[in-house]
């Protein structure tokens, strides 16, 4: 059964994760956390059908956090924001196994369509 609302961990908070925090918040269930480890212990519960990154911050890059999910056998979708990305980065995103990218503005519909997907081609936690 498919729920109607996306469970997500959103990772990073500053100045560049408020607007999408503040977005995501209307249509979907959001948990921020600020440190990598914090978001491996909320992932490894299972509860979530997906993970928020950005493409880079001073303690990681979205790259990293995708590699140590797969080595503990997460199996999220991840999906990466990026203040100021473009085409290239976006083909670069999806070839290395992003689940989507997102740049600011980020509107309603953007992310209903990018929640929907995440909840109709994920396979549900069953925590």
């Amino acid at each position: 059964m498919v729920r109607d609302i996306a469970r997500v961990l959103l990772l990073g908070s500053d100045s560049d994760t408020a607007p999408l925090a503040q977005a995501l918040t209307t249509s979907a269930d959001v948990t921020s956390v600020k440190r990598i480890p914090e978001a491996f212990l909320l992932l490894e519960s299972g509860v979530y059908d997906a993970l928020f990154c950005r493409w880079e911050s001073a303690e990681m890059t979205w790259r990293n956090v995708a590699e140590e999910m797969r080595k503990r056998r997460l199996n999220f979708p991840v999906i990466v924001f990026c203040r100021c990305c473009g085409e290239r980065e976006w083909v670069e995103a999806i070839k290395t196994g992003a689940f989507d990218l997102l740049v600011p503005p980020y509107s309603r519909c953007q992310l209903q369509a990018v929640l929907e997907q995440v909840l109709t081609s994920s396979p549900q936690p069953t925590a």
